[in-house]
């Protein structure tokens, strides 16, 4: 999509009142496992953090592993149940959601989203689960 340069003015002037209240602020993102299985859904995303990053608002990107928590889950012969669209969690599951975290950093390099960009120059730390 090619956008004219007013276009990019007009976008730049709706956002700057989110800009100022939010900067210097610090956000969470839960970026979840659907997401990360479309690269070009995963740049996009990646490319607004960093805008993010360079308008002065720090983002903490928060990686979800729902389908992995789902998968494991279900091997362990416990039903997956949501409320409102939100994971219903018990002791239980939070032993599936331990091995899908741990599962979901060594499948897909959960520690290596910092440098999965397109210039692959980190903007931020990769912590696991086991980091303390």
């Amino acid at each position: 999509m090619n956008s004219t340069n007013y276009e990019r003015a007009q976008t730049l002037v709706q956002a700057l009142p989110y800009i100022q209240k939010f900067y210097g602020k610090t956000i969470v993102v839960k970026y979840g496992g659907n997401a990360m299985i479309n690269n070009d859904l995963f740049a996009a995303v990646m490319e607004d953090i960093v805008l993010l990053n360079l308008v002065g608002v720090k983002v903490v990107l928060v990686h979800g592993g729902g389908p992995e928590i789902s998968e494991i889950l279900d091997r362990m012969g416990i039903e997956s149940r949501f409320i409102n669209g939100l994971r219903y969690t018990t002791k239980d599951h939070a032993c599936g959601a331990d091995g899908a975290v741990r599962q979901g950093e060594q499948k897909s390099g959960g520690l290596d989203l910092p440098y999965r960009r397109p210039c692959r120059r980190p903007f931020g730390v990769g912590f696991g689960i086991d980091s303390g």
